[in-house]
């Protein structure tokens, strides 16, 4: 199960690169000055970043030590609060509320990519 998260999470890790041109950020950014343009990128690309390499590692120790309970257990206790944080923040600041139906669509995303750190985390040995 924590594998289907990693995917997840790989998923928006990837995609979120290419944001900004799929969402024509830049025609909203166009009376700000260059400096937070360039700190918009910089946070998204970092972001991104982070995302995919967590991701990447996490399936690696999920799929060659998941009984090594320390390693495993850490992994599902971060991605597990990233997580939720993710959701809580989405139920409190919803994004995707230009685009019909979408806050919910991530809402419910992230509530189910939560889901898949914590069964394991609490069915743990």
């Amino acid at each position: 199960m924590a594998i289907i998260g990693c995917i997840v999470q790989l998923g928006f890790g990837v995609w979120h690169f290419a944001v900004p041109n799929l969402y024509d950020w830049y025609t909203y950014l166009q009376d700000i000055p260059q400096e937070l343009i360039n700190g918009i990128n910089a946070t998204n690309f970092f972001l991104s970043a982070l995302m995919t390499l967590t991701a990447i590692y996490a399936m690696y120790i999920f799929i060659t030590s998941w009984d090594l309970i320390k390693n495993r257990d850490a992994l599902l206790i971060i991605l597990s609060i990233l997580w939720v944080s993710r959701t809580g923040y989405q139920l409190v600041v919803p994004q995707g509320t230009m685009i019909p139906g979408l806050s919910t669509v991530l809402l419910v995303v992230f509530g189910l990519t939560a889901l898949t750190f914590i069964i394991p985390l609490l069915g743990r040995e």
